[in-house]
């Protein structure tokens, strides 16, 4: 595992994420740096892993072997759920999801705000396909069966500070 660098040398985000004109100012960068959704992408070899990290997940009970584990298999994972923010809206509509998808996560939760409520888009896959088919999207309240059995009274999710 690399060493981490000091929390001093790592490029802070400004509120709203980066700009391109930032990209072109930023000291340090290495060659290559991309921007993607207002994200710094930094030049790495291409070997195909990802390592994505949901705003929430629910897994298998079995998956769960110790308290310090800080990953579980995309097989373990029954459900991914992200909470877009206007900094991630692009990777949690988009991005993420394919990338769920691929990795055989059954179910998908977006939450947005919406004029100050939450909405919940849910997503099931579809396994001919392996892509993300709509099983609804909820507004007040979220009432689903699958991947368990759910009543959510929606209006009662109040946003975080910042109106995100």
């Amino acid at each position: 595992m690399a060493p981490e660098a000091p929390p001093s040398e790592w490029p802070v985000p400004p509120d709203g994420g980066w700009t391109a004109d930032d990209l072109d100012r930023l000291p340090g960068l290495p060659l290559h740096t991309q921007l993607l959704d207002a994200a710094l992408v930094f030049p790495c070899p291409q070997s195909g892993q990802n390592r994505l990290e949901a705003d929430v997940i629910v897994v298998r009970e079995a998956a769960l072997t110790c308290l310090e584990q800080t990953r579980v298999p995309a097989t373990a994972v029954v459900l991914a759920v992200e909470v877009t923010s206007p900094d991630s809206v692009s990777r949690d509509r988009e991005t993420k999801p394919l990338k769920y998808a691929r990795a055989g996560i059954a179910h998908y939760w977006r939450v947005e705000n919406e004029k100050g409520l939450a909405v919940v888009h849910a997503f099931e896959l579809e396994p001919t396909t392996r892509a993300y088919t709509s099983v609804g999207i909820f507004r007040e309240r979220m009432k689903v069966s699958a991947p368990f059995p759910m009543d959510l009274d929606l209006t009662a999710v109040k946003p975080r500070r910042g109106g995100e």
